[in-house]
């Protein structure tokens, strides 16, 4: 895939590369201003990274569209 031409095609979202276990949730959650997540995506290989990923839905409710499934 070429990154920047994705990157140059979102609008209303963000594209957000590298591996989860080193902070990278915790990292965009802190980024987030007057924002909410309403639809995340993960293409994950192992089922250790996705445990690690899924960490994304433990934080404050105030911090997802009230629709997301839990």
């Amino acid at each position: 895939m070429n990154v920047d031409t994705v990157r140059r095609r979102l609008k209303n979202a963000e594209l957000v590369l590298g591996d989860v276990a080193d902070d990278a949730v915790p990292a965009f959650l802190s980024r987030l201003k007057n924002a909410a997540i309403g639809f995340v995506v993960f293409d994950l290989d192992y089922y250790s990274s996705t445990c690690v990923a899924l960490r994304i839905f433990g934080y404050p409710d105030e911090l997802y569209l009230p629709r997301v499934l839990r």
